[in-house]
């Protein structure tokens, strides 16, 4: 038990004076019901004996509210959660169709499995290519999260390319910097810098001194593959190196391991969709034994209006003792001229 404002508490004594004072208190100018002065079968002298105490309680009662009591319990514990910003590569070599239908499309669907494993948790969304754009701030709107998933296009960043220092960079920014909650960020990519002011290397060093840790995902099967595009005439074919050559995608594995390193974090490579979603279940783990301890919740309840209310019903009781029940309906006085 806690006490607000215990000065009041030094006025408990006055709450003696009806013991001895407020008994000679005048009656009010209401017009009682007849039934006001007397109950049938009932001696009103011995009502009025309670009168003081009942008064006392109701003054006790009042100054204790003032006092501002406060009875703290002990509430389950919160769920441990954590903060995490799922960073997306949004690239034309995402177009390739090593992961079924295409590397994008399963990365949709691993994405929206992986947020629907983590309900407690706070996640948000980056996406980038030779820009970034955050499509969704932390948020336990996990519905809201994954339509703008799913509203997320290519063509939401128009230069093509791949800035992965500034996608960590920003996702770094986004998690804040509350060191109390397992902060984490989840970047999948299939391509190697090549673009964006900031270097993977300094985003990671940002993360790392934030005690933000970064899991990284490498998606692509070995040797790269190719990347369908439409021609001039809107015709399929294949993105072509300056040679004539058909281009095949590459990942920087090195410096992405190199990032989760730095960071505390795990890099994963998956070469297939069904490689891809063991790494994004392998994740559920590490960051669950981030989680801190949940912690059982003090929970106030202050008793204020409970007293007051005791107090109200204590001093309504005082009138009934003073004039029987029909004391509680007071009638107005008749205005001059008004027949009763």
């Amino acid at each position: 038990m806690t006490w607000l404002a215990p000065g009041w508490l030094l006025l408990l004594p006055l709450s003696l004076l009806p013991l001895v004072a407020l008994g000679r208190i005048r009656r009010d100018a209401a017009i009682p019901l007849p039934t006001a002065h007397q109950w049938p079968g009932t001696d009103l002298d011995g009502r009025r004996k309670w009168l003081p105490p009942v008064r006392a309680c109701a003054l006790a009662l009042l100054v204790l509210a003032l006092s501002g009591p406060v009875w703290w319990t002990r509430g389950d514990t919160e769920p441990p959660s954590a903060d995490l910003m799922l960073v997306l590569d949004m690239s034309g070599s995402m177009a390739a169709r090593d992961l079924s239908p295409d590397r994008l499309s399963a990365a949709r669907s691993v994405l929206r499995s992986f947020i629907r494993r983590h309900p407690d948790d706070r996640i948000g969304l980056v996406l980038f290519r030779a820009g970034t754009l955050t499509a969704c701030p932390l948020t336990r709107h996990h519905p809201g999260l994954e339509a703008a998933l799913d509203r997320a296009e290519p063509a939401d960043l128009p230069e093509d390319g791949t800035a992965l220092g500034d996608a960590l960079a920003v996702a770094v920014a986004r998690l804040g910097q509350d060191r109390t909650r397992a902060r984490a960020v989840v970047l999948l990519t299939d391509g190697v810098t090549n673009s964006g002011a900031l270097g993977p290397g300094a985003a990671a060093g940002l993360a790392a001194a934030s005690g933000i840790t970064v899991h990284t995902v490498a998606v692509g099967r070995d040797g790269g593959a190719p990347v369908p595009v439409r021609d001039a005439k809107g015709r399929m074919d294949w993105a072509r190196g300056p040679d004539g050559k058909i281009f095949l995608t590459r990942v920087d594995h090195a410096g992405l391991a190199a990032m989760a390193r730095r960071t505390g974090g795990t890099t994963f490579r998956a070469g297939d969709t069904a490689g891809l979603a063991r790494a994004y279940r392998s994740i559920d783990g590490l960051v669950r034994s981030r989680l801190p301890t949940g912690e059982r919740r003090r929970i106030p309840h202050p008793l204020a209006h409970g007293l007051t209310l005791a107090a109200s019903l204590l001093l309504l009781g005082d009138l009934v003792l003073r004039r029987g029940p029909g004391a509680v309906i007071a009638l107005p006085e008749p205005m001059p001229g008004e027949s009763a």
